[in-house]
């Protein structure tokens, strides 16, 4: 199951948060989703591509972060080696707003920020990024990242925290957009018809591909390609599969077209991705 539209995440860790310092090389895309926990993104090497928040484009680079409001639709689009990385971390909204009074909407600035300009970010965003590395960290080692935890909560809380009033007004997803998302993620290997679908919501196919645009930042036909894609990246990864067979099963017809696709996407044919894969 693809990360396509609300991911429902656990927190089930020792930290308040979730930390994943990406161990993944190579092109990795994060198709449009939203989720109910602040994500912040810490760009610790490198330039590894652009994030897409809410319709905007962010380039990605060596000492900046993304913050980015919970429920806010988003994406990535990502090169992955040892000369560009990248820290995520996830923190539940209800855990940073607890105890506040309830009758106001409290919501996080989103957009990218200079580390320069929070310097005592630099030592917690080093300790949480040593952490994460960590297969078995012992009881010092979690203590302080629990102390990092907090801290980072607390520059958070104050310096990026505004309530309904001062908010940066945050596109809501239609329910239009999240039932196409749900429908290309659940038949994305069958042959589909974006026109068939705008039909069905009473759209003409170009006014349909426009109004997706302006809330998922691609065209419905283009956000399918990019959910068939990752169905075969992931199944070139973890299955022994004939990749004839893998083009099939990801909705690409004819192994010609997922050559051409795969290619243009990865900058390299699926054999040599697979290949490449198996490496490292």
């Amino acid at each position: 199951m693809f990360i396509t539209h609300y991911e429902s995440l656990d927190f089930d860790t020792p930290l308040p948060m979730n930390l994943i310092f990406h161990p993944e090389y190579g092109d990795k895309l994060v198709l449009p989703h939203w989720h109910p926990a602040i994500e912040f993104a810490y760009i610790a090497k490198g330039h590894p591509g652009t994030a897409l928040l809410a319709g905007q484009s962010y380039e990605l680079s060596e000492d900046s972060f993304i913050l980015i409001d919970s429920n806010l639709l988003h994406s990535f689009n990502t090169y992955l080696n040892d000369q560009n990385r990248i820290l995520t971390i996830l923190l539940p909204q209800d855990w940073l707003t607890r105890g506040f009074p309830a009758d106001n909407d409290y919501h996080f600035k989103t957009g990218k920020f200079e580390l320069k300009d929070y310097p005592e970010l630099r030592p917690l965003l080093a300790d949480l990024k040593d952490f994460s590395q960590q297969t078995s960290p012992v009881p010092a080692a979690l203590y302080r990242a629990i102390g990092s935890s907090y801290q980072l909560a607390s520059v958070l809380l104050r310096d990026f925290l505004e309530t309904a009033s001062a908010k940066m007004e945050k596109q809501e997803i239609p329910l239009i957009i999240q039932q196409t998302m749900i429908e290309l993620q659940l038949n994305y290997g069958q042959e589909i018809s974006i026109g068939e679908i705008a039909t069905t919501y009473n759209f003409s196919p170009a006014y349909f591909s426009k109004y997706f645009k302006s809330y998922v930042g691609m065209a419905p036909k283009i956000y399918l390609n990019q959910v068939r894609l990752e169905a075969a990246r992931k199944a070139l990864l973890h299955s022994k599969k004939m990749i004839g067979t893998i083009a099939l099963e990801s909705g690409f017809g004819t192994e010609k077209n997922f050559f051409v696709m795969f290619k243009k996407h990865f900058h390299c044919t699926p054999a040599e991705f697979r290949h490449l894969s198996q490496k490292k």
